[in-house]
């Protein structure tokens, strides 16, 4: 059996309780749990795949839209960025009634 350090690593986070995306240092999501596509609920618009869009860009739109959460997170996220913090966490509520957190 094969078993490489990108399964050992998937296989970690899907077994966590949490909703995990993965951005890049420009907002790219580079990978997204599966169960974290529900936190999007409160992102009117949002795509069902998140993977490769920029996460960033997306929460100034809906900002500017008068979403008061995804300027607080644009904010966060972009001063981590840019190392004038050094951890940003978020802790979203699963809105749909068919999906637990």
């Amino acid at each position: 059996m094969d078993i490489s350090s990108s399964n050992i690593s998937e296989a970690i986070v899907s077994s966590l309780d949490s909703q995990i995306l993965v951005l890049d240092s420009t907002g790219i999501v580079k990978y997204a749990k599966q169960s974290a596509e529900c936190h999007f609920g409160y992102l009117e618009d949002m795509p069902e795949s998140v993977r490769g869009i920029n996460y960033l860009e997306y929460c100034l739109k809906i900002r500017e839209e008068g979403n008061e959460t995804a300027g607080v997170i644009h904010d966060g996220l972009k001063d981590l960025f840019q190392d004038k913090i050094s951890i940003f966490q978020w802790e979203y509520t699963c809105i749909q009634s068919d999906m637990q957190k």
